[in-house]
């Protein structure tokens, strides 16, 4: 139980860390591509110092986030492998073909978002 906490704990700081924490100025969402620190510099009408300053914890912390980051995504991977088999297993051979064609619609979505994500950081630089 306690291995289990721990786990969404890391998942939780994960998605906490990546999410947007701020709204723009505007009140829109957060922009493809924008950093945390982005988002910081945006909202709190920081002086050019404590941009610097901003952008500086956050490389200094980036690394750290992406290990955790990644740990949890292939912990999560591990678990849900588990969890997709157990659901197979009890599934009849309709549905088990229906199964899979979900998995691989959700696949598809996520490797759209990845190549918007990728677009936006290409066209930000």
């Amino acid at each position: 139980m306690a291995r289990r906490s721990a786990v969404w704990a890391i998942v939780a700081v994960f998605f906490l860390s990546i999410s947007p924490v701020f709204a723009q100025k505007t009140g829109g969402a957060k922009q493809e591509g924008m950093t945390r620190a982005d988002e910081l510099i945006a909202v709190l009408n920081l002086t050019a110092d404590q941009q610097t300053k901003i952008k500086e914890i956050a490389t200094k912390y980036r690394s750290e986030i992406k290990a955790i980051a990644d740990e949890a995504r292939s912990k999560i991977t591990a678990v849900r492998s588990k969890e997709d088999g157990e659901i197979n297993a009890i599934l009849t051979p309709e549905q088990q073909k229906r199964f899979q064609d979900f998995q691989a619609g959700r696949r598809a979505e996520r490797a759209e978002r990845q190549a918007q994500r990728q677009a936006a950081k290409q066209a930000k630089k």
